[in-house]
């Protein structure tokens, strides 16, 4: 199989082939906010905006992740048409492994057997069926173009493929530079090609600290030992997914654990045997120590554990895998044998994000320190109208978990459990869930939103003076959210000021008649 002709389409195939469930899934975990209730997307008419703008109201910048995004809400707005993006973008990344493994000086079998393992893995589900998290396939294409222009002497490539990167996802910054570095012994760049990359970086720095707000951090209170016992231990969990993807667990709880646990010594023996894979194939093990970086969380994020982390590690340990393999002689129908279970996992996991459900089930099943999943099966309940079981859902996710480090929305949870509550006709149970939501902090949108929540129990309860107090400052802006504006309305017409109330709901009409009109 020498022709490259061969070859791209071969992996290109076994890259749609092993996630083509995905094709007829819905939206599941954070494409419900991102991309179903449109966080992410803007019209046509408002693309350029996307580059002014934080991601989908959060700290982070990525206006390329969401121009890819609003461009399939306007082609299509239907599952199937991102999902197929999605794939795209898997494929090519999976074509750019290939060219970049031969530009590396894998032989073709061995280039094609680094590309297909990356193309089938079951670590690559994540970001293959999950929508929000296209932003790893585009991180994996923007690094490959950089490596291939270092390689080429290409400096257009290089800054080219930087820029991309860095406006897909922020790890940019971080693995562009440092990947360059890894390859300096073997593919020297030359001047034109630094000061590409320099000016790249800085013109995309420059741009999102001047647009993005400041970093949130998500910083646990852990000693000392804690806190390096529990990434090594963090770091052993995603090994884990990495070498039996077939468990096919999410969950990012990580037990929070000291230096001397058996889970840091797990963590330290995956280190261990990145630096002796990093000595024994070079570059390939090099680069994929590198890659890693982001697995250790030292720049503290909402989940310290998350299979998309492994996305970019693993194109260059496929290479080194292989490069090992040719070194001691491993027969072809061994690495197929490897290939084959992998795929049919990939094929099968993709079946999990049909739904919440199918997705978190096996979360759920892993105990209470699971807490994101405990809020998306809750979600899901609540659509099936199993409002209890929602309920019990929601706490377990607003509850802190002992003993572990793992990410939940609290805040998310516990507004939903206040409207489950609301829909129970149970208001003095939801007013608890919903004040407390109400105190933490929050993006101004959703803090708006809480405001309205709990103001809206608050009006069947007749506490009237608190609804006011809530939502007073709400009227006063130019843009006011028109649901407000009626309970508002409500409250001030029960107290006997009817030209007021009049004057609000007139004005919650002429809202809603705007937002029809151009939705």
């Amino acid at each position: 199989m020498k022709s490259r002709w061969l070859r791209l389409p071969l992996v290109v195939t076994a890259a749609f082939v092993v996630h083509l469930p995905a094709l007829v899934n819905g939206y599941t975990w954070l494409d419900h906010g991102d991309v179903e209730g449109g966080a992410a997307l803007v019209p046509l008419s408002q693309l350029p905006s996307l580059f002014t703008h934080p991601y989908a109201r959060t700290g982070f910048y990525r206006p390329l992740t969401a121009l890819t995004l609003s461009l399939d809400a306007a082609s299509s707005g239907v599952p199937f048409g991102y999902h197929l993006t999605n794939l795209m973008l898997h494929a090519l990344a999976a074509a750019l492994v290939l060219l970049l493994a031969e530009a590396l000086e894998l032989g073709p079998l061995a280039a094609t057997g680094a590309a297909l393992l990356f193309a089938v893995h079951t670590t690559t589900s994540l970001v293959a069926n999950q929508l929000t998290y296209r932003g790893e396939a585009l991180l994996m294409i923007s690094l490959s173009l950089v490596l291939l222009g270092q390689i080429r002497g290409r400096a257009l490539l290089v800054g080219v493929g930087l820029l991309l990167g860095c406006f897909s996802k922020e790890t940019t910054f971080v693995l562009g530079p440092l990947l360059m570095a890894g390859l300096w012994r073997w593919h020297r760049p030359s001047r034109a090609v630094l000061a590409a990359a320099v000016a790249s970086l800085l013109v995309a720095g420059v741009v999102r600290q001047s647009v993005a707000p400041p970093w949130r951090l998500h910083v646990a209170p852990l000693s000392a030992n804690a806190w390096l016992g529990t990434r090594l231990a963090s770091l052993g969990h995603e090994l884990s997914w990495l070498a039996w993807p077939w468990r096919g667990v999410l969950c990012d709880a990580v037990p929070i654990s000291g230096v001397l646990s058996w889970r840091a010594a797990l963590g330290a023996v995956g280190v261990a045997g990145g630096l002796w894979l990093a000595w024994k194939v070079r570059p390939f093990g090099i680069l994929a120590l590198l890659a890693a970086t982001p697995m250790l969380n030292l720049v503290p994020l909402p989940r310290m554990a998350s299979p998309h982390y492994l996305y970019v590690p693993l194109a260059f340990l496929g290479m080194g895998l292989v490069a090992w393999a040719d070194k001691v002689g491993w027969r072809r129908w061994a690495f197929a044998a490897l290939l084959a279970p992998l795929a049919v996992s990939s094929v099968l996991d993709s079946w999990r994000y049909r739904d919440d459900h199918a997705l978190f089930a096996r979360e759920v099943a892993e105990g209470p320190q699971c807490r994101e999943a405990h809020l998306y099966l809750g979600d899901w309940l609540r659509g099936q109208g199993a409002l209890e079981e929602a309920a019990r859902a929601y706490t377990v996710a607003a509850a802190p978990s002992e003993g572990f480090v793992s990410y939940s929305d609290v805040g998310a949870a516990l507004t939903n459990l206040g409207v489950v509550r609301t829909e129970q006709e149970r208001p003095a149970d939801a007013v608890v869930a919903l004040s407390v939501a109400y105190q933490l902090p929050a993006d101004p949108l959703a803090h708006r939103q809480r405001a309205h929540n709990l103001a809206a129990v608050l009006l069947q309860l007749g506490d009237f003076s608190q609804v006011e107090q809530l939502l007073r400052r709400e009227a006063e802006r130019s843009d006011p959210l028109p649901e407000s504006l009626k309970v508002l309305a409500n409250a001030v017409g029960a107290q006997g000021r009817e030209a007021e109330a009049r004057e609000l709901i007139r004005r919650s009409l002429l809202l809603e008649k705007a937002a029809a009109a151009h939705p």
